[in-house]
């Protein structure tokens, strides 16, 4: 059984019968895997060779999981990855990786392209040269997967990172050019259920979802321009919304249906024009006139970069020349963004945006932008009114908090198999009884099932078996377990499990 992260509410009473809810926090360790708590495990017999030959716990991390079976095939979680193996007598099965890195909800990667770019090019994405050479020792495209994302520079953790079906990959910015390690995926899969220690820097942190109403202009730019959303859509002081990316800002106008547009988040920040200049060119740069033939130099190469993520017209014209750093990088602004040659990259990933929205968010919004980066690792949730029916169980304690805890039969499934889905719900210390959860399933075709299980037992468990579903391979099956509490509030619970074939 695979336990997932729990969702705790407070129950509060407000002035004029309102009830508040508060998400306070992770589930502690499931009573089916009190022994993962308990010490450190041994590698599975069917794993032990290939982890010796990759590298060990230096590379893959340390087992956090017992030896698990599921149907023909043996997986265990290790601290940095998800193995599978077909049982074999003879010990000669290959080793695999578990594609967990679906689950984590990234961009699409046609979004990371930027406007002009084929589906064909998405599907293959350039890895990261210095990831090459561990991506290929692992076993390449044939085990780990293809790659989810490109490089980019994660600004919370100072990291460079590309994202894999398999694994994640990381480089700390104080690490020396060609260090290569993986991030905790195994860790972060499995949640606090495999309680281990690793390095705060390798953590996971799933991406939140890009708002509707950024969506077109972001697929114009590409995620590799914009960066990753950092916080829902916040109101400004003249009524306008901003949403804050890790490098750009997008505005909302108040009252309008015009489309968001890149805020000057330059101006924002307090980097304002540079006094321009007469005409001069180079091999290395282009000049952009402002006024009376008086302007900026700017790099060939952000040039291009800015042609290739929407041109001029959407990104703005310079606001300064470039301007080289005592370590050698390459910056200049412009009226939406700043960009940077990095040298310490090789190749086509040198040059990106500086991570303006981070400092923006970090600056005006530090208390949303904390509690986002504890929110993003842990279950998603939603909260919304309901009218629907109450509890059997008086839920009416002030203070009482109630926990969702959401568990799946299994890891993954293929399109033959059914997956069983449940659901432990509590008040306080107390099991709730006799409460219908509801299931609510989106479908790959866009229809959205809904099921009602049965009701909590003394256990305050419900569970119901989901039929094989006829999903392309890779599929993620997302979902929702919702209770209603007192007939006035309904508390959901969101995960998602995968359908997949070796």
């Amino acid at each position: 059984m695979i336990v997932k992260p729990l969702v705790r509410f407070m129950i509060l009473w407000l002035p004029m019968g309102l009830v508040g809810i508060w998400l306070v926090g992770c589930e502690p360790a499931s009573p089916d895997f009190e022994s993962l708590s308990r010490g450190f495990f041994s590698i599975a017999p069917e794993f032990e060779a290939y982890y010796r030959k990759v590298g060990g716990e230096e590379v893959l991390g340390a087992p956090i999981s017992p030896r698990l079976e599921e149907g023909e095939f043996v997986y265990q979680y290790l601290a940095n990855a998800l193995l599978f193996s077909a049982r074999n007598e003879s010990g000669s099965a290959e080793v695999g990786f578990v594609p967990i890195g679906l689950d984590l909800s990234l961009p699409s990667p046609w979004l990371t392209l930027g406007v002009g770019r084929s589906q064909e090019v998405a599907d293959s994405l350039p890895i990261h040269r210095e990831f090459l050479p561990l991506y290929e020792k692992l076993g390449g495209r044939e085990r780990v997967g293809k790659p989810l994302s490109g490089l980019r520079y994660n600004p919370r953790y100072r990291r460079y990172e590309q994202f894999f079906e398999g694994v994640g990959m990381y480089r700390a910015e104080s690490d020396p050019p060609g260090e290569a390690r993986l991030l905790a995926y195994g860790a972060w899969k499995c949640g606090e259920v495999c309680q281990y220690p690793f390095p705060i820097r390798a953590v996971v942190s799933s991406a939140r979802p890009i708002d509707l109403r950024a969506a077109p202009l972001v697929e114009r730019l590409g995620v590799d321009l914009t960066g990753f959303p950092l916080l829902p859509a916040i109101r400004e002081a003249d009524g306008d919304e901003i949403v804050i990316f890790e490098n750009v800002a997008l505005e909302i106008k108040a009252n309008s249906e015009s489309r968001a547009k890149l805020a000057p988040l330059p101006r924002k920040l307090g980097i304002f024009p540079e006094r321009m200049v007469d005409y001069q060119e180079s091999e290395e740069t282009v000049f952009i006139a402002r006024e009376d033939n008086r302007g900026y130099p700017v790099l060939r190469s952000f040039l291009n970069y800015i042609e290739t993520h929407g041109g001029v017209e959407l990104i703005g014209l310079p606001i300064s020349g470039p301007i080289r750093e005592e370590n050698a990088n390459v910056r200049q602004c412009f009226e939406t963004l700043c960009l940077i040659e990095d040298r310490q990259i090789e190749g086509i990933y040198r040059i990106r945006p500086i991570p303006l929205g981070f400092e923006y968010a970090s600056l005006y919004h530090p208390s949303e932008l904390e509690e986002e980066a504890e929110a993003r690792p842990s279950s998603r949730s939603t909260l919304q009114p309901s009218g629907a029916s109450a509890s059997e169980q008086d839920a009416s304690s002030p203070g009482q908090e109630v926990t969702l805890q959401i568990f799946e039969a299994r890891p993954f499934v293929d399109q033959q198999t059914q997956q069983e889905i449940g659901v432990i719900v509590s008040l306080g210390q107390q099991p709730v009884v006799n409460l219908r959860p509801k299931l609510v399933l989106s479908l790959s075709s866009g229809e959205t099932l809904q099921l009602e299980m049965p009701p909590t037992d003394q256990q305050g468990r419900s569970s119901i078996a989901i039929p094989p579903l006829q999903a392309p391979n890779g599929t993620l099956v997302d979902y929702r377990v919702c209770v209603v509490i007192q007939g006035k509030m309904e508390l959901c619970a969101r995960e998602d499990y995968l359908i997949w074939s070796p």
